[in-house]
């Protein structure tokens, strides 16, 4: 009985255990050993099938994920310029911009759009302040001939009425 189990020779198949006995001083059975071999080959064969199968499969879909990772990227981008919108109509409401000024407050967060709307507050304030007419510095001057301008002036209209 030792002797059967030192000779005895096991093969492991894919799926299941086999065990093989070699009897000793026999002949083995190469047509038993060619349908064992055959078998693993065209098990190994279906895998290679499925395995082809798969990496088609996967080819075919990349051209959709290709197409709906860039409608992702446009939507998220889309989705930004919209918040930077409403970001820029929240502050212009805020700080009480005119709806013409809207278009020119420009940054990617609140606190630059906050800053961009405070300047621009600060232009329309200065150019709104009243401005005061320059000093004309010929006026009231006197003449080399002694005489105002106001002087000048009054003779000026006396002689033509």
């Amino acid at each position: 009985m030792s002797d059967e189990i030192m000779n005895s020779e096991i093969v492991e198949d894919t799926n299941t255990a086999e065990v093989v006995e070699e009897p000793q001083g026999s002949e083995t059975d190469w047509k038993a050993e060619a349908r064992k071999w055959e078998k693993r080959a065209k098990e190994a064969n279906q895998f290679k099938e499925a395995a082809d199968k798969w990496q088609e499969y996967e080819k075919s879909l990349k051209p959709e994920q290709e197409r709906l990772a860039d409608e992702l990227k446009q939507a998220q981008a889309d989705a930004q310029s919209a918040k930077v919108a409403l970001l820029r109509y929240e502050v212009a409401a805020d700080k009480g911009l005119p709806a013409e000024s809207i278009k020119l407050l420009n940054g990617a967060n609140r606190e630059e759009l906050e800053e961009a709307a405070d300047s621009l507050m600060a232009i329309i304030a200065k150019q709104s302040e009243p401005k005061t007419p320059k000093v004309d510095p010929t006026q009231g001057r006197v003449s080399e001939n002694g005489t105002t301008t106001q002087d000048q002036f009054a003779a000026a209209i006396s002689s033509i009425l």
